[in-house]
């Protein structure tokens, strides 16, 4: 059965042209229709517009009439009546008074009856059924004296009816001889395609056919002929070329075969190259992976950044899927403990979390020895090293100390489904990049704390002056962006210098201490604390407007009130205060002003604690009350210096600005 639709698949049909015109002649049927029934449905509405106006002339026409003919003879309108009534296509021409009654029509039956009405516009045209009716207003004019009044306009209106197919019956006979003629030369194109198709393409490709059966039925040797440069003798050209290739292949065959044998050997010899080289390239790659790591961690300084980048490393380089990394870290107790830094694959799927004592298990171990530990089969262990059976339930596991100049500083875990899957020189590449792991660990924990450090009061644990800036800087272009307020506070510790003089420094620190840790208690954790300098401290309250940040500052003052501390009452007040200036952003903001809005915020704050000083201390003066201006100062020149006031001398009252103060865009 299958030879002999072989056979059969070979028959040549010369059925391609023929193919091609019926194609042709089905698109031409379809888009020539298409064509003849969109130009009668254009053409008949665009008779039917042509008739409307046309219409609307004769309307107009016979309104003309009446305006251009005075009373005495108007009989003239009655010859217009006559004559358009006799029109074929006209079946009646009214003229209708003020109230739509017929007073004369080309149908004298129908004088004396009520009309279509008058027209809404000067001229309507309307559509009913076979008819078309076009009213056209006539409008009041000097010549309708005497048989009109002047308040009625329009005075009445000309009304004609026409029949809709007597108007478009001569274009019949057009879209009949025109559709006939579109026909007939899509006739003429499909005879013409077929003749050319036939001629140009399919006895052509017929040739061509029974010289490709010939070389199918295996003679190489048969040659296509096609003499001209088109496609199909592109095609015969390059047929000839496959056919020259293919005898040439039966020649070159025994070259093949022997350059086969000669690769074989070259295989051979290569595969016991490969086995000399495998010791190489493991090398080669364990010091990439080394290179590669020392690179990744070591272009960082954040401790989570070094935790991802080593996951990455041994994940990508190494192809360890499963995996886990514990940092030795201090409890609440101060005793030291490993708790799971990073969690991947099974480990992460079985929650290897909480902490692990030193000593305990297979990770405690290992901190606390500082060696290896290898597990090849877990399944065999029988469950006697903690929940390693229970992440793979078969497999190997590779626990590795972290170790920074003989200090174990954390664990990394190994996982394989792979029973007995790390050889010795795993083990020794994995610790290695277990010991940069360690050294990166390292260096961004004194990175962290450095930072921490520099940002941070080392005294009250507050931020430092320089904190506080670069925190307002961000918290103002967040006020700006989202149109929001912004407090700012400015805090004084009262006669501080003589509760330090009296108590001494170590008692006057400790207050200090305690006056910190209660601002820090008695504001939302959004808000910011800040050591300013000395006995000075600084709040950002984001979000807060005057009379939420006055209720803070009073809250703020009777938390320090209330401090125990040692030798507070004994201070000039009878306790521990402070006072306080408040600014905010953006209301207390001058229109113009030099410097940076958080330096002008902080002395505009600062100037309204030095008159919080001036009125008697332990109490709160906002930016608003010293200038008594609904919209604060209008101009402002903050200190290029830097410098505080001595808000603890007694010197004079606080200078007003200047009234002169050039204002800067």
């Amino acid at each position: 059965m299958g030879e002999a639709e072989s056979e059969r698949s070979w028959v040549i049909k010369r059925a391609v042209g023929r193919k091609l015109a019926v194609s042709v002649g089905a698109a031409a049927s379809v888009l020539g229709l298409g064509l003849f029934l969109g130009l009668v449905f254009f053409e008949r509405q665009a008779v039917e517009q042509s008739a409307s106006d046309q219409i609307g002339l004769l309307s107009e026409a016979v309104v003309t009439s009446f305006l251009v003919v005075d009373e005495r003879n108007r009989t003239h309108t009655d010859d217009v009546l006559s004559q358009l009534g006799r029109a074929e296509t006209v079946l009646a021409v009214d003229v209708l008074n003020a109230d739509g009654e017929v007073v004369k029509s080309s149908r004298p039956d129908r004088v004396g009856t009520l009309g279509a009405g008058l027209a809404k516009n000067l001229r309507d045209v309307q559509l009913d059924g076979g008819l078309v009716h076009v009213t056209e207003n006539m409008p009041w004019t000097r010549r309708c004296v005497g048989c009109h009044d002047a308040d009625t306009d329009p005075v009445g209106a000309v009304h004609i009816a026409v029949s809709r197919e007597a108007t478009l019956k001569s274009v019949e006979g057009f879209h009949l001889a025109g559709g006939l003629g579109i026909l007939f030369a899509f006739a003429v194109l499909v005879a013409l395609v077929l003749l050319l198709s036939e001629r140009i393409v399919s006895r052509p490709i017929f040739k061509l056919a029974r010289v490709m059966q010939k070389a199918a039925e295996g003679d190489f040797l048969v040659r296509a002929r096609h003499a001209s440069d088109d496609e199909l003798g592109a095609l015969v050209r390059a047929f000839n070329a496959m056919l020259k290739s293919i005898t040439s292949l039966k020649a070159s065959e025994i070259e093949r075969e022997a350059d086969l044998e000669k690769a074989r050997e070259e295989l051979t010899l290569k595969a016991q190259l490969e086995v000399s080289n495998q010791a190489l390239e493991r090398r080669v790659r364990a010091q990439s992976l080394l290179m590669e790591a020392a690179h990744r961690l070591s272009s960082t300084l954040d401790n989570e950044a070094v935790l991802d980048r080593l996951v990455e490393v041994v994940r990508d380089t190494l192809s360890v899927q499963h995996s886990a990394i514990f940092l030795v870290e201090p409890s609440e107790t101060g005793e030291p403990v490993l708790r799971p830094a990073r969690l991947t694959g099974a480990a992460a799927e079985h929650e290897l979390s909480g902490d692990v004592e030193v000593g305990t298990g297979i990770v405690g171990w290992v901190a606390e020895t500082g060696a290896p530990f290898f597990l090849p089969d877990v399944a065999a262990d029988g469950g006697r090293h903690g929940p390693a059976r229970d992440v793979l339930g078969t497999g190997a596991l590779l626990a590795l100390p972290m170790l920074h100049k003989g200090r174990v500083v954390g664990v990394m875990l190994y996982f394989t489904e792979k029973v007995a899957g790390y050889d010795e020189d795993d083990i020794e590449l994995l610790q290695a990049l277990a010991s940069q792991a360690a050294m990166a660990v390292v260096n961004a924990d004194l990175h962290q704390k450095t930072v921490e450090l520099s940002v941070t009061d080392a005294l009250t644990g507050l931020m430092n002056r320089r904190a506080l800036e670069r925190r307002l800087e961000l918290e103002l272009i967040r006020a700006q962006r989202f149109s929001m307020p912004l407090c700012i506070l400015m805090i004084d510790v009262d006669h501080f210098k003589a509760y330090n003089d009296r108590m001494g420094h170590l008692l006057g620190d400790r207050a200090l201490v305690a006056v910190a840790r209660a601002l820090e208690g008695a504001v939302r954790k959004v808000d910011g604390v800040a050591r300013f300098g000395g006995e000075e401290f600084s709040v950002f309250l984001p979000r807060t407007e005057l009379e939420a940040g006055e209720d803070v500052a009073e809250k703020l003052r009777l938390a320090v009130r209330d401090l125990d501390t040692h030798g507070a009452k004994t201070q000039p007040l009878g306790h521990m205060s402070i006072s306080m200036g408040l600014a905010v952003f953006p209301d207390d903001m001058p229109p113009a002003y030099e410097g940076k809005p958080g330096q002008v915020l902080l002395d505009l704050a600062d100037r309204a604690l030095y008159e919080a000083k001036h009125q008697g201390r332990d109490r709160v003066v906002s930016v608003r009350s010293i200038f008594g201006l609904e919209e604060g100062p209008t101009a402002f020149v903050p200190r290029k210096d830097g410098a505080q006031h001595d808000i603890e001398s007694d010197g004079p009252d606080l200078p007003p600005l200047p009234d002169d103060l050039p204002a800067e865009p």
